[in-house]
């Protein structure tokens, strides 16, 4: 299992075979993040120009685009085009095309491929090959996800109880109390319970030391 691709690695090649796939000048994967859509792999025949390519993310983003398949074959007779605020190397795209992978990832939204060239209709030909392929990438990463946190989960569950373990010793308690005490300094500092386990591991011992309510658990 440990010598699979993680979820970014698997990332890029999908995106460099995305690029062998489909012939274009640029490729970015596209997933939602908190605070929108948010291209979190771009690939360039030419310099990748970042903050180009989220400008034109929020412009799709704001009017849906991200839901189903969209393609523009001639950016120049597109109002909306002309009329962000790109910068010069963006002014060469002549059309691009949009498919979300259908399926859905822990982000719950589906992860959307954007492909764009600098000649008019470069994709006329590519939607249905570009439907296929995002829709089985989509799965290679819903898959490559949901593996790597279940093992997030099993080692989350494990470190636990090497914590509770080191409590139980440390204090002379039982294993409930020691999952017990855990928990509220997890609730109470408002911190992840495998990140409060992590310090009992890396200390030995509940530090700072138990507050009067952790203590009281222990009668």
């Amino acid at each position: 299992m440990h010598n699979q691709p993680d979820v970014g690695t698997l990332l890029s090649a999908i995106a460099d075979y995305g690029m062998t796939i489909i012939p274009a000048d640029g490729i970015a994967i596209i997933k939602r993040t908190a605070g929108g859509f948010q291209p979190v792999v771009i690939r360039e025949v030419y310099e990748p120009d970042i903050v180009g390519v989220e400008q034109v993310v929020e412009l799709v983003a704001a009017e849906g685009g991200f839901q189903h398949v969209h393609r523009v074959d001639d950016l120049s007779q597109d109002r909306r085009w002309g009329k962000l605020p790109l910068p010069g190397s963006l002014r060469t795209w002549r059309s691009f095309l949009m498919v979300a992978s259908e399926r859905q990832t822990q982000t719950n939204a589906p992860v959307t491929f954007v492909w764009w060239s600098r000649r008019t209709s470069a994709f006329a030909d590519q939607t249905d090959i570009a439907v296929l392929f995002a829709r089985a990438a989509g799965l290679a990463i819903h898959i490559v996800d949901t593996r790597d946190n279940l093992v997030q989960a099993v080692l989350a569950r494990h470190r636990a109880g090497v914590a509770q373990g080191i409590l139980m010793s440390r204090l002379g308690c039982s294993r409930d109390q020691a999952i017990a005490m855990l928990k509220h300094r997890s609730q109470c500092t408002n911190r992840k319970l495998r990140i409060i386990a992590d310090e009992v591991i890396q200390i030995g011992d509940l530090k700072p030391a138990p507050t009067k309510v952790e203590r009281d658990r222990l009668r």
